[in-house]
């Protein structure tokens, strides 16, 4: 009921009423909070839908309500605010905008508050946009982290891969989880390597990898048999696509610490049957891929 009427308000260009939608909803903000998702949803689609519309009627009034609405918490909400400020084109704006294009803690956010900026005639600097998305693969959000990455190499092609390599030898895990899933499944990867030669990239690749084997030798990591914890598993990730021999030495350590430690501890098939968790097979499957690690970096070696 609520999203018809916002709909035939924006039909009927009626900029007060659609307003007033904006504010009651913030207003109602903590009692939503508390609310069923299927109304809380219903609540921010009829937010989303009076947003489209003052947008599109462009009229100066709605620019504080927009603004205001930058500061919500929901994230598409912002991003539509973001939009609907960029086409009414309101200089008043731009502080808000900057703001959101800076420090917003998504990425599609701070996208679409730097294409309300360009609407607006304000630009930020590609060194700007490189920052942004540096520092957003720290995010605990790993979707979040993850576009960010790809973003940034977007923006900074063919030099983002110079960023990635940076983010790999960060001390930020989130960071490093960023990079090591980009370098190895992004399929900007493969244009960047045609870009700027494969031997390039490789030689910058390697810049990184004795800080990526550090990240599996770390002791911390190695404490019981379900140690490869995801920051583990992304290194080897890695390290199979783009190690060499020098890795050798500390997977083979790895591998027999995890061995080790599945015989001190007694682990045994049928402990499958009566646990609750599956640790010797999750395991079991890590030693594998450890296994098969050495042995695809051993056979690059031969050829």
């Amino acid at each position: 009921m609520r999203y018809d009427i916002a709909k035939a308000l924006g039909r009927l260009g009626a900029v007060e009423p659609l307003i007033d939608i904006i504010k009651d909803i913030d207003k109602e903000r903590d009692k939503l909070s508390n609310t069923r998702n299927d109304i809380l949803l219903r609540e921010y689609m009829v937010r989303s839908t009076a947003i489209e519309a003052l947008g599109q009627i462009g009229d100066a009034r709605a620019v504080e309500p927009l603004i205001n609405t930058l500061k919500n918490d929901n994230s598409s909400n912002r991003r539509e605010a973001a939009t609907a400020l960029g086409k009414i084109g309101d200089k008043r704006a731009v502080p808000a905008l900057s703001e959101a294009a800076l420090r917003d803690d998504y990425v599609h956010v701070r996208e679409d508050a730097v294409k309300a900026l360009k609407y607006l005639g304000c630009e930020i600097t590609k060194e700007q946009l490189i920052r942004i998305n540096y520092d957003l693969m720290a995010d605990n959000d790993e979707r979040n982290r993850c576009d960010a990455a790809e973003k940034l190499l977007e923006i900074a092609e063919p030099e983002g891969i110079s960023w990635l390599v940076k983010a790999l030898m960060d001390d930020n895990s989130n960071r490093f989880l960023a990079a090591a899933w980009t370098v190895c499944y992004s399929f900007r990867i493969d244009e960047i390597k045609r870009s700027i030669g494969e031997e390039t990239f490789c030689r910058t690749i390697k810049g990184a990898m004795t800080s990526v084997i550090e990240k599996i030798t770390n002791a911390e990591l190695q404490q019981g048999i379900n140690a490869l914890n995801e920051v583990t598993t992304r290194a080897l990730q890695v390290i199979e696509k783009y190690g060499d021999e020098s890795a050798l030495a500390s997977l083979n350590e790895l591998l027999a610490n995890l061995n080790k430690k599945r015989e001190d501890e007694g682990y045994r098939k049928e402990y499958i049957q009566t646990a609750d968790y599956g640790g010797w097979v999750d395991n079991e499957g890590k030693i594998e891929m450890v296994n098969r690690i050495i042995k695809n970096i051993e056979k690059r070696q031969i050829v």
